[in-house]
């Protein structure tokens, strides 16, 4: 049934953001447009090197509407990989009455206050992933404007997450516990004619929580916003950072999908330094997809999806009854590239 996820898994890439009225909004929107695709993304970071990454998205693009699909990647701290999918057709995938959960064959997340859950348990692919995270008490986080083609909203940035890890192989589930970030995403139109990449950063520092949004449009125009989040409340925000890639540093110099050694963002006031120190994951979601479907999405499509390991360092000027403030960090920088960009 994971073939399911060829109509739909890869289309759901990147992340713009727009105003979010309640903490409702992140429960699916099943929009009827022929094209529209939304998905949901986890991004957790565990103590003892585990890293997870999640997916899980309805479309309508491609055969049949309504289609559901979910992708993990689980990184071992030695660096292997396990990897799972889910797909389903329209009636075959649950939703609970209030909309806020979704199960998709044996993923399910579930968006219920006060504790969300994020689990996978697949006796045929060998895996049992059970997580949860405190829902946060404010709404999701606005960033880009409502005008914008492909919207998204920040319901956590960095959420302490615990629970258990198995998969086929381990003796016995391992205890995790760590920090995670959660996005929902959304558009009407097909992704490729709105995303041409999103660089996406998410890091934590003691009390301080870090979120970086730039994405780029195939016309070339750019749409970023950084936010600053302190014991659950915002304390810094801004729509225009200017982004500076070091490609003097760059992890792979000359490769069509070019991975920064270094960003610099500031806008005046902040100062947020990321120095990407490993490549975590790097992969390709068409390699899931049987032909002729792969030809067919290959003529608009060259995805590429990569997370990296980073350490960031941040300094904020003070202003007026509002105190410097200073901190380093690490997090996950995250690469989703639609299309590589232009040379």
């Amino acid at each position: 049934m994971c073939r399911v996820l060829a109509a739909g898994a890869v289309l759901l890439l990147a992340a713009r953001a727009a105003p979010a009225a309640d903490a409702t909004r992140a429960a699916p929107r099943l929009s009827a447009a022929p094209q529209a695709t939304e998905y949901w993304e986890l991004i957790a970071r565990f103590d003892g090197g585990y890293r997870l990454f999640v997916r899980l998205g309805i479309t309508n693009e491609g055969p049949g509407q309504r289609t559901a699909g979910a992708m993990w990647y689980l990184v071992h701290p030695d660096g292997r990989v396990s990897d799972f999918r889910n797909g389903r057709t329209q009636n075959w995938w649950k939703l609970s009455p209030d909309h806020l959960r979704f199960d998709i064959a044996s993923s399910s997340l579930d968006l219920h206050a006060p504790v969300h859950r994020v689990v996978l348990d697949t006796h045929t692919q060998g895996a049992k992933i059970d997580l949860h995270f405190p829902a946060a008490a404010t709404p999701p986080l606005p960033a880009t404007p409502p005008t914008a083609k492909f919207h998204s909203e920040v319901m956590e940035i960095a959420a302490p997450i615990e629970g258990t890890i198995w998969v086929r192989g381990m003796h016995a589930p391992v205890a995790v516990r760590g920090t995670t970030s959660l996005t929902h995403g959304w558009t009407d139109d097909s992704v490729p004619d709105v995303v041409q990449q999103h660089i996406g950063f998410v890091g934590a520092a003691a009390d301080l929580a870090v979120y970086l949004s730039d994405v780029t449009t195939p016309s070339g125009d750019d749409d970023r916003w950084l936010v600053l989040e302190r014991g659950g409340t915002v304390v810094y925000q801004t729509a225009a950072p200017g982004v500076m890639i070091d490609q003097s540093a760059s992890l792979a110099a000359g490769h069509k999908y070019p991975l920064p050694g270094r960003m610099r963002i500031s806008d005046g006031r902040v100062t947020l330094d990321i120095r990407s120190e490993r490549v975590v994951l790097r992969t390709d979601p068409m390699v899931v997809i049987p032909q002729p479907f792969r030809l067919l999405f290959s003529l608009k499509l060259d995805p590429q999806w990569i997370w990296i390991d980073a350490s960031f360092h941040l300094t904020v000027a003070a202003d007026g009854d509002h105190p410097p403030i200073e901190a380093e960090g690490r997090g996950i920088l995250a690469l989703n590239f639609v299309n590589p960009p232009p040379r």
